[in-house]
């Protein structure tokens, strides 16, 4: 499979949250995409899915498990996690 899956799972994902669907939908929507895991934006969607959920830890466990899964690209991945990592950090310092 070509970037097909890539572009698919970043469709489903822009599509979903620009429509407004709860966060559940657009995983399991993410999640029926066939080899979705091979591709990077795949779990840069998960990831900003978790970001609105969960602890940042588990965004950063989770771009772990993306890189032990073998998603490419790579780069792509640890820009996106720095990105996470940053918007984490801004968000602290303005509750702050």
């Amino acid at each position: 499979m070509g970037w097909g899956g890539e572009w698919a799972a970043f469709t489903v994902w822009l599509c979903l949250r620009t429509q407004g669907s709860p966060p559940e939908e657009v995983a399991a929507a993410l999640l029926a995409i066939p080899e979705g895991e091979r591709f990077a934006k795949f779990w840069i969607c998960r990831a900003h899915l978790l970001e609105r959920t969960g602890p940042m830890e588990a965004v950063i466990a989770l771009f772990e498990q993306a890189v032990h899964s073998g998603a490419e690209p790579v780069e792509e991945l640890r820009s996106a996690l720095v990105e996470a990592i940053m918007r984490n950090a801004n968000a602290l310092s303005a509750s702050a």
